[in-house]
């Protein structure tokens, strides 16, 4: 059973345990790294190369580009069995947990508990036409054990789920990942391991 809500009042904290930063930045990384996937997926839907599609496609929402995705995919009028290994709910679920980790306000309560608060508000233009917060509603909850690893697991399932549906789309219009590349580009974008040492 989880514990009630933290109240609103709980101080803010300066910094973290250290196994919560990392915990939060591998939560941001990898999110990161299934947004570029589903872009690349719109690209390759689109007919696109990289350096045209950042222009066309705007819109970096996970679950918008994955919806984007299915729609070219029915223009294209091409059926790709790896579609039904993603949620559309997933998506938004990791979505909603990426931008609580990247923008929450952190806390802890009298026995430590870690708690976050996304702050929520809403806002309207005032007469000199800049917008003022007119009420915020931060939503403080605690964190659970398993809530960065959960996440970080169901992104990374979600990758390779996005990893099969790109395989097998390129597959099926006859391209392959050097479509990506612009046709002026010196070398394809680096997709193996990197060399982890700082500076």
């Amino acid at each position: 059973m989880n514990p009630p809500s933290p109240r609103r009042s709980t101080p803010a904290l300066q910094s973290l345990p250290p196994q919560i930063y990392a915990g939060i930045g591998e939560v941001i990384f990898r999110f990161t790294v299934l947004e570029g996937q589903l872009r690349d997926l719109v690209y390759i839907l689109a007919g696109l190369d990289r350096q045209i599609g950042r222009l066309v496609v705007r819109d970096t929402n996970v679950p918008e580009l994955w919806k984007l995705s299915k729609e070219l995919m029915n223009i294209r009028q091409i059926k790709i069995a790896a579609v039904d290994r993603i949620d559309h709910k997933d998506l938004i679920s990791v979505t909603a947990f990426r931008n609580r980790m990247a923008h929450s306000k952190w806390g802890a309560d009298a026995q430590t508990r870690l708690t976050y608060a996304e702050l929520k508000g809403s806002w309207q233009p005032d007469g000199d036409g800049v917008k003022y917060t007119r009420s915020a509603r931060p939503e403080g909850r605690y964190l659970s054990r398993d809530e960065i690893p959960n996440s970080v697991a169901l992104i990374h399932q979600l990758e390779m789920a996005v990893d099969a549906v790109a395989a097998e789309t390129l597959a099926a219009l006859g391209k392959t990942p050097a479509d990506l590349r612009p046709a002026d580009a010196p070398f394809a974008p680096h997709s193996g391991p990197v060399d982890q040492t700082p500076g």
